[in-house]
């Protein structure tokens, strides 16, 4: 992957995502196992919690094919931190939206 010119390579450690549907979750799973932190945030800390879920359903599929460990997919859920709680978001270092298509949200 080429980056732009006059852009320095980046290293994140605490990732935010806006939205716990299956495309915040996926995106949730994936940064976090790569060791990212993430906040997942959405309007009510039950549909983050839920987020988080599909994520662990993601990595069970993963597991009864064998290509995964379940010490590994506790380690990745680990790293997924729900929340409805803005304020979560404050040492973030770079926040990714997959917001439902609501402008009320």
């Amino acid at each position: 992957m080429r980056r732009p010119a006059g852009i320095a390579h980046q290293k994140f450690r605490r990732m935010g995502m806006l939205g716990a549907g299956m495309m915040g979750s996926g995106i949730a799973y994936a940064a976090a196992s790569t060791g990212l932190e993430v906040v997942l945030l959405d309007v009510a800390k039950q549909a983050a919690e839920r987020g988080r879920e599909y994520a662990r359903k993601l990595m069970a599929k993963l597991m009864e094919k064998g290509r995964m460990a379940p010490d590994t997919m506790e380690a990745i859920l680990a790293r997924i931190h729900p929340t409805d709680d803005f304020a979560a978001l404050a040492d973030c270092e770079i926040v990714v939206e997959g917001v439902f298509e609501d402008r009320a949200v």
